[in-house]
């Protein structure tokens, strides 16, 4: 009875719901919201005294969403814009099978290039790009990243265009060319939309996306503390869509209190090129149809939605959401990793992999005492045998 009172405290404690807008998250919270409203009247004293408004406050629950999906979902329309862009001319010499934008498939193709033995030439390119004055190669591999992968690898390919091309005509001339690197050079030398839309891209990246996810984890921003930055987002996409000059001047500054990162690729995708037409084209389809998305995503936050201008109670009940939910991402990503790599392992030790890797004990437990060391080391073996046993008993009921 106890343990069933300490549960429905912690149950009844809990007031926001964090989801990465995954169909199935709205069926357990409505779930969960039921049942947590059932067992509210065991919990609070009093409950038939309280008015109705009262009940209703305690029952309420505010389900909030990853912010950084938002930027998952600019990249998701990015493609489909430049896709659009691209239904009238020709294809490239490779398609994806994955209905993707030939930007897409020349970006994934970049970073192949850069990071992938064989087909690739990592330490090849890596240090021609070097010897070229390149400091640090500006893609990376899209396996293990998500968010802004796109943006910031258009960029990075937009960049390092001219340093692949020259590399594939010099170095490893097309004779030489396997089925990526005649990819590559075909589009570098003969197809310029794909490095328009991959300047776009870029250019987004720098002055939008990036600044977005600055300003998302910038400390003490809460989940329900975004109304303004999404109306920034939605207006600044608009007026883009409407006039690029400013973001293809690199004069758009969206979060004065984020800094804007003005490597060298910043100051090559802003420098003027023929292809500014195509590249203007195509940031005004991108972002007509990112912030058509987008506002529909946050719609809750914008005029009319139950949570534009929250109320200072609402902030305060809400203080402990956070914006993302980048850190249970990066377990399940560590779970995943164990699991793939060691299969047979039970889920305790690939949880105590985990945990070991996020929280990093040994290196608190190392600096402890050595006979408080071997206690708590005895006691946590003695935890895990009763663990074990637990587990094996609940397989056998």
């Amino acid at each position: 009875k106890d343990d069933s009172n300490i549960f429905n405290q912690m149950i009844s404690n809990i007031k926001s719901f964090m989801s990465d807008r995954h169909i199935v998250e709205k069926n357990v919270n409505t779930k969960f919201q039921e049942f947590r409203a059932e067992i509210l009247p065991e919990v609070i004293d009093q409950w038939n005294e309280l008015s109705e408004e009262q009940r209703n406050d305690a029952v309420t629950m505010y389900f909030l969403n990853c912010a950084l999906h938002l930027i998952v979902a600019c990249a998701t329309e990015a493609d489909k814009g430049l896709a659009e862009c691209e239904k009238d001319l020709p294809d490239g010499l490779f398609q994806s099978r994955r209905s993707e934008s030939q930007t897409l498939v020349f970006i994934r193709a970049m970073c192949n290039f850069f990071y992938k033995p064989g087909s690739g030439h990592p330490l090849e390119i890596s240090s021609f790009a070097k010897k070229e004055g390149l400091v640090s190669i500006p893609v990376i591999p899209f396996k293990g990243s998500r968010f802004n992968i796109l943006f910031y690898n258009a960029a990075g390919a937009y960049h390092v265009a001219p340093i692949v091309q020259e590399y594939l005509t010099s170095i490893r001339p097309p004779p030489q060319h396997n089925k990526l690197d005649a990819m590559l050079y075909h589009d570098v030398t003969s197809r310029p939309h794909i490095m328009s839309h991959c300047r776009a891209l870029g250019l987004l990246d720098k002055m939008v996306t990036a600044p977005l996810w600055g300003r998302i984890n910038q400390k003490g921003t809460t989940a329900m503390s975004l109304g303004p930055v999404y109306e920034k987002l939605i207006t600044t996409l608009d007026n883009v869509a409407m006039d690029p000059t400013c973001i293809m001047e690199g004069n758009l500054v969206m979060f004065p209190e984020v800094d804007l990162h003005k490597d060298d690729t910043f100051q090559k995708l802003i420098t003027p090129e023929q292809d500014d037409q195509m590249c203007s084209d195509a940031l005004k389809v991108v972002c007509t149809k990112v912030k058509s998305k987008i506002s529909t995503m946050v719609a809750d936050f914008l005029p009319g939605g139950q949570y534009y201008r929250p109320s200072t109670k609402i902030l305060e009940e809400t203080k402990s959401a956070p914006c993302t939910n980048v850190t249970s991402e990066e377990s399940f990503g560590r779970a995943k990793q164990f699991f793939n790599f060691a299969p047979a392992s039970n889920v305790a030790f690939i949880e105590a992999k985990t945990l070991t890797q996020k929280n990093r004990p040994i290196e608190w437990l190392m600096n402890k005492p050595v006979e408080e060391q071997e206690k708590m080391l005895a006691h946590v073996r003695k935890l895990a045998r009763e663990a074990t046993r637990s587990e094996s008993k609940e397989k056998q009921e």
